[in-house]
Order: C-alpha cells, then sequence, then structure tokens
C-alpha cells in the first residue's frame, strides 16, 4: 500500500509496515484518581480527625492517550491512569498523527487516503465531519491559543492551516518535497515542517503563513519536537539515523546526534531535559540528553516503533509500535518509565498503530510579567477573563495594588495600579477579589485601624473607596479579607482584628448586613476563605487554626446570606500556616476545591462532588509557595495562582480542564 512511501523516505526497500510516521506533540499531565476522607457533617458533632484514604474517585478524568490504527480507520483511546484501551472510533482511512487542542476538548487526526482531517469530541469520543485539506496528510500541530491547526500535505508538498473556530481549511503555504512532521513554537510564532525529500525545514510565520528559507538537516527529515523554552527544535533524519538540533534564535542546526537505526518520532520530556527517538530498525527508543546532546541506551519496546507522546509530569512516555502493516496480530503500545527508563507492559489496540497525542492536564506554571508580591495573590473571573491581583512594597512601607488579566490565549495583560483620582489602594497584605453585578469588586485591609475598604471596577475607572460597614460599625482585621459572590449576593469574610474570631457580612448592592460569627470555628491567626455552594444555599468557609489545621465549614442558607451553621470539619492531610483556598465549579451538583500551602510549601489540593467525602490531597505540579494560593474558576476550568517560594515573590499561575 505505501512501498513507494518508505523508498522516498528513507531509500529503503523494506515493506510498508516500516513506514515511518508524522507529528506526535507533546501533551500533557496525568491527574490521577484523587480520593476523600472525612464525611460531610450537617447540624452533628465534628467528624473525627483522621488521614485514612478510601477508594478512589476521580477529581480529574486521567488524561486519555488517542491513538491512530492506520490499518483499521479508527482510533484508540487509552487511559493513562489505568493503561487500559477503550472502544475504537471510526475516522477516514489510513489515520496518521493526531494532535489535541490546549483545552483539551478536540482531537484533530489526519486521514492520508481521505486528504482529510477528522475532530473527534473528547468529551464523548464522537467523531465530527472531516475537513478537507491537502494529498496525503501526514503531520499535524496546534498553536497554543487552540485558534489554528496545520497541516503536512505529502502529495501536495503544502500545508494547510485550519481556522478551528469554523473548522474550515484556509489557503495551503507551499513548503518543501513530501512534508512530514510538524512542531510549532511555545510563543506560538513559528511552526517548523520536516520536508523528507528536500533534507530541510521550513519555518512558517502563524501570524502571515508566509514560509521562511528552509534549514538544512540530514537526509529524510521525518519528525520534529520543540524544547519547552522554545530555544531548540530537534529534527530526526530517517535515511541518516541521526537527530539534528536547530537554534531557533538563529534557524542554524547543529552537529548531528548519532541515534538508532531509522529514526522517525520524537518527544521531549516537559521539563526539556530529555529527548525520546524511535528506531525502527532496532525496536527501540532511545533517549536523548539534551543537556549534552548525547545518546542514552536504547529501551526495547514493540516491532515498528514510530511516534512518541510524554505525560507533561514527564513521568511516561507512549510508543506506538506497528507491529508490521499486514501482521494478522494486533499493534500495540507501550509506556515508558521516564525515571528508569524501562518499558512496561504493551497495551494492545488497533492494527498498525501509528500516532499519539494525550490530553492536556495542569499547564506549565505561566509568570505574571513585573508581578512580585511579599504577600498571597488573588483570583477572580470578571467579564470572561480571569484576573489575578496582589500587592506590591511601596517606599513609604504600604502595599499597592495591582491588577493583571489572563488572556485567552493564555498571555497576560500587564499589571495596573488599582488607583483613580482619590489616589492608590494601599493595603497590609494581600488583596480580596470577586466580580459582582458586572463590575470587580477588590477588597484590602488598612493600616489605619485595620479597617477593611473596598474599591469596584466597571473596565475603565475604580471607584472611591469605601468601607465595609453599617449601623453595626466598621470592619476590621489584622489580615485580608476575602471576597466571594453567590446567589445574588456578595460576601465578605475576614478575621476579628479583636478576638481572631472569622466574621463574614453580606452585600445586596445597597448596604452591607450585620457580620456573622462562626460561633463554633477556632479562633485563627490568618485569613479565611470563603465561596458558595449551590446545594446547601449558602457560604463555604475554610479557615487555618492556630495549630496548623485546615479546617472546612459548609453553611446551610436560607436566601439572605444567613448560615443555619453545620460543625466544621478538619479535612484529612491539610497542615498550614497560611491562608486557604476555595472556589465552586458547576451546579447544584457541582465540586468544591480547596487548597492549602503544605508544610514543604507545596500546593495540596482536594476536591468534594456534591458534598460526598474530600478527595485524597494532590499535590500542585511544579509549585511551590510562600504563601497561601489562590483559585478561581471560568466554566471548567480551575486556574491557580501562588507566590513563588524563596527572594523573588514572582506570581505564577498554572490551570486545568474538569470534565465534571
Amino acid at each position: 500500500m505505501r512501498e513507494e512511501t518508505l523508498i522516498r523516505l528513507g531509500n529503503r526497500t523494506r515493506r510498508a509496515e516500516d513506514r515511518e510516521t508524522c507529528a506526535v506533540r507533546r501533551a500533557a499531565a496525568v491527574l490521577t484518581a484523587l480520593v476523600l476522607s472525612g464525611a460531610w457533617a450537617c447540624m452533628s458533632a465534628p467528624a473525627a480527625v483522621s488521614d485514612a484514604v478510601p477508594a478512589a474517585a476521580p477529581l480529574f478524568i486521567p488524561p486519555v492517550a488517542y491513538v491512530t490504527n492506520s490499518a483499521d480507520g479508527t482510533v484508540t483511546p487509552i487511559n493513562t491512569a489505568t493503561n487500559t484501551a477503550g472502544t475504537p472510533i471510526t475516522v477516514g482511512s489510513d489515520p496518521d498523527a493526531v494532535a489535541i487542542t490546549p483545552n483539551g476538548a478536540t482531537a484533530y487526526v489526519d486521514n492520508f487516503n481521505d486528504g482529510t482531517v477528522t475532530p473527534i469530541h473528547t468529551a464523548s469520543n464522537t467523531a465530527g465531519t472531516p475537513i478537507h485539506v491537502g494529498l496525503g496528510p501526514w503531520g499535524i500541530a496546534i498553536t497554543p491559543n487552540g485558534a489554528t491547526a496545520y497541516v503536512t500535505n505529502q502529495n501536495s508538498d503544502t500545508v494547510t492551516p485550519i481556522n478551528l473556530a469554523a473548522n474550515s481549511p484556509g489557503t495551503p503555504i507551499n513548503v518543501g518535497s513530501f512534508p512530514n512532521g510538524i512542531a510549532i513554537t511555545p510563543s506560538g510564532a513559528t511552526a517548523y515542517v520536516a520536508n523528507a525529500n528536500s533534507g530541510t525545514v521550513t519555518p512558517i510565520s502563524t501570524a502571515t503563513n508566509i514560509p521562511g528559507p528552509p534549514i538544512k538537516v540530514g537526509n529524510s527529515p521525518v519528525d520534529i519536537a520543540i524544547t519547552p523554552n522554545g530555544a531548540t527544535a530537534y529534527v530526526t533524519n530517517l535515511g541518516a539515523d541521526t537527530v539534528t538540533p536547530i537554534n531557533l534564535a538563529t534557524n542554524t542546526p547543529g552537529s548531528p546526534i548519532n541515534v538508532g537505526t531509522d529514526t522517525i518520532g520524537i518527544a521531549i520530556t516537559p521539563g526539556g531535559q530529555t529527548a525520546y527517538v524511535a528506531s525502527v530498525g532496532g525496536s527501540t527508543v532511545v533517549p536523548i540528553n539534551l543537556a549534552t546532546n548525547t545518546a542514552g541506551s536504547p529501551i526495547s519496546v514493540g516491532v515498528v516503533p514510530t511516534e512518541i507522546a510524554i505525560t507533561p509530569n514527564g513521568a511516561t512516555a507512549y510508543v506506538t509500535n506497528q507491529g508490521g502493516f499486514h501482521d494478522p496480530n494486533r499493534g500495540t503500545i507501550t509506556p515508558i518509565n521516564t525515571a528508569t527508563n524501562t518499558a512496561g507492559p504493551a497495551i494492545t489496540v488497533g492494527h498498525a498503530p501509528f500516532g499519539i497525542a494525550i490530553t492536556p492536564g495542569w499547564t506549565s506554571p505561566i509568570r505574571i510579567p513585573h508581578g512580585s508580591t511579599t504577600t498571597a495573590p488573588s483570583l477572580a473571573v470578571f467579564r470572561s477573563d480571569p484576573g489575578i491581583l496582589w500587592s506590591r512594597r511601596t517606599p513609604r512601607g504600604g502595599l499597592t495594588v495591582f491588577l493583571s488579566m489572563i488572556k485567552n490565549d493564555g498571555g497576560l495583560t500587564r499589571g495596573k495600579q488599582v488607583r483613580g483620582t482619590w489616589g492608590s489602594a494601599v493595603s497590609v497584605d494581600a488583596p480580596a477579589a470577586a466580580a459582582y453585578d458586572g463590575r470587580l469588586y477588590v477588597a484590602w485591609t488598612a493600616k489605619a485601624a485595620g479597617r477593611i475598604w473596598y474599591s469596584d471596577f466597571n473596565g475603565r475607572t475604580w471607584t472611591r473607596p469605601v468601607t465595609i460597614h453599617g449601623a453595626w460599625g466598621t470592619a476590621a482585621s489584622g489580615h485580608h479579607p476575602d471576597l466571594a459572590v453567590f446567589g445574588g449576593l456578595l460576601y465578605a469574610a475576614w478575621t476579628s482584628r479583636a478576638n481572631d474570631r472569622i466574621l463574614y457580612s453580606v452585600y445586596n448592592g445597597h448596604s452591607w448586613s450585620s457580620p456573622i460569627e462562626l460561633a463554633d470555628a477556632d479562633v485563627t491567626s490568618v485569613a479565611p476563605a470563603i465561596t458558595g455552594d449551590l446545594a446547601t444555599g449558602g457560604p463555604v468557609i475554610a479557615w487555618t487554626t492556630h495549630a496548623g489545621r485546615v479546617m472546612l465549614l459548609y453553611c446551610f442558607g436560607t436566601g439572605t446570606g444567613a448560615c443555619l451553621q453545620a460543625l466544621p470539619t478538619a479535612v484529612p492531610q491539610a497542615r498550614s500556616n497560611a491562608t486557604p483556598a476555595l472556589a465552586f465549579m458547576g451546579g447544584p451538583a457541582g465540586t468544591l476545591y480547596i487548597a492549602w500551602k503544605g508544610q514543604s510549601g507545596r500546593i495540596g489540593y482536594k476536591a468534594s462532588f456534591d458534598k460526598a467525602a474530600l478527595t485524597a490531597q494532590e499535590l500542585l505540579p511544579r509549585a511551590v509557595t510562600s504563601s497561601g494560593p489562590a483559585l478561581t474558576v471560568r466554566g471548567y476550568t480551575l486556574f491557580v495562582a501562588w507566590t513563588a517560594a524563596g527572594t523573588s515573590g514572582r506570581i505564577l499561575y498554572t490551570r486545568a480542564n474538569d470534565p465534571y
């Protein structure tokens, strides 16, 4: 069927089962099933403190690997937590590469014989309407903002851009002869295409879709991967049995790296330390140390290994083993433990598995430009965009409040002060934020008498600050407040300046209610966290006790903000010396999230589904903080922000999609 393809690519005379393949992209993080202990208590005695963990229940659906079965015309999903294959999804004829949108919602599969790309809705694993591209589509990559897919067409010598909002193809881009693998820089600015018959790599500006001068590499370049920092591309040369590094700042090739015979697929670990290369001739995968560009010991896998995908936590590499195109036995996938470089038991999929990609979990931490603080940041969604707020120390000793918005492509606006003609917001601690009635409310504790002030933002200007007050007096604290919106009301919670008791007040757009004290809550020396729960109709409040226990309390609401109080429960496994964070996702049967700074500085988190038991502690990848984290939810995406530990005070954030 494809003998001529192999001859053109590698000038080899082997059969079509030894085909090489295209673009497997880096993928996403394995977030394992989480579980919880400690039952939700309703108007009863406090639950006993226990760190025991019952049977697992998923917090985030584990990442799914999607494998194209070229001889079957199907795609097999694999649960990466259990390494079990699911029901195959029918696509077009001879599917090769697969790429997944950054939000994990859609997998795009190119069908070589049909000249089409099939979208797969990952929530239901159903195939959509095929998109017509060029002849012999082989490789596919998606821009980091999820706006465009680029498809290499082997038999047209072109690349077709696809507008993913409309799933409509654009004007083909001319590149070299027999284009195969394609990769896009982390910035999304440039796509790099390996042209097998030209022995070159073509850079394409994604802003203009204009190709640049080709870069000469080895004989028959097939696949390409780019380091997470965007500094270097690595290209497999099938005809030379080498891998060529390219300096992307200058688009100049470096010295080839000798690896196994018939090198095809390549993938790079999320940390950028190691590349893994599939060697068809050796039925092995060869690791390359990217610090020294030296090949390590080959890892034995299955017959005809072609493409590789790595989980973003870097723990596992998955390799497709075709097993021969006409082999009556089904092909397999080999998982490789990257810590030990040992292969695990093979996973059986369809005939001649080829491409592979994995759905995303947590993104790599993203730094807030010019953002640094000595306190915790705050998060809130305003007009569909998450905003990050923080306090920066002033020469006079106070903390000025800043706001930066997270854009749809994951980038951030430059931080701007919360200020107006009246001056600037100056705090003694971190700010708090929530969107209410079409405006963004920000609250902070002032140095003078610890009074809590707030201002609101209409997208252009900030109102003159006023205190949280009423006939009952003025809210005052030694720590920052927290804000939440729930049931058409704005909630503010704080620790009393007088006795360290937790109070909250409710704002209806006109006035603040008399503060409600949580009589059964332990006193705390840090600020509380507050959110709402649609099932109880009241707020949920969390805090850290003097003894370092993280406590959680559900209130039954009356629709007016009052709390028919349930007794607090200790969060198992959670120990901290900082303010925890809360967020609620979904409807009455939604998910409550709680996160905290652990004693080591790592951020732990749990979830509760419809007030069921909390899940077991999970640690946020690559997150070490000097203060409490912040949480917010946009749709079904959970955002976490924190201040990096150490002296830099850098503010970082990450996000993950939750299908619940």
